[in-house]
């Protein structure tokens, strides 16, 4: 799913060193949004790394 950003999120992400963390009030449970990219790589190393245990 996609999602279009808001400008307040716009401008989180732009102010934020590497990640941005949301928390969200109602169950406290906290998200961390990263570039697609950085996912992506984040992903492939996780592969490998399962890959080599298996």
């Amino acid at each position: 799913m996609v999602t279009k950003l808001l400008s307040e999120l716009k401008h989180a992400l732009q102010s934020s060193p590497e990640v941005l963390r949301l928390e969200d009030e109602g169950t406290r449970e906290v998200y961390v949004v990263l570039d697609e990219a950085t996912h992506r790589r984040a992903m492939e190393v996780l592969q490998q790394h399962e890959d080599c245990d298996s």
